[in-house]
């Protein structure tokens, strides 16, 4: 019962992000972040997909998808920490936070959700 309750938030955060993602590249466009670096922007719009991809990979290969849910998380507390402190976009000040603490809940369900004998 806790995997499948750890995988549901799991899941839940990966698909907010998909959401939130595709409805940004829906009002802004190709290009979201006119301010930034063209790496910030491709990885915003990647992130459409990535997202999806992890709720995907966390459905049926829990393992492989905790550990890409993982790396993505990372990469984007990063780029959205960059955003938000270095180039002043102050549309990041609550957003940070929450992902930050989405990539720490994912770290510490780590151990649960990706044991040898994990099973969704």
């Amino acid at each position: 019962m806790r995997d499948r309750v750890l995988t549901g938030v799991a899941v839940t955060g990966f698909a907010f992000g998909t959401a939130t993602h595709a409805w940004d590249f829906l009002r802004f466009g190709w290009w979201p972040y006119r301010y930034g670096p063209v790496g910030l922007t491709l990885f915003s719009n990647a992130l459409v997909l990535l997202d999806a991809v992890v709720v995907v990979l966390l459905l049926t290969r829990r393992r492989v998808g905790l550990s890409v849910g993982i790396a993505v998380m990372m990469l984007d507390v990063v780029a959205n920490s960059y955003a938000w402190r270095v180039l002043g976009y102050d549309g990041f000040d609550i957003a940070v936070p929450i992902q930050a603490a989405f990539l720490i809940f994912l770290l510490i369900a780590w151990p649960a959700l990706a044991g040898r004998h994990c099973r969704v």
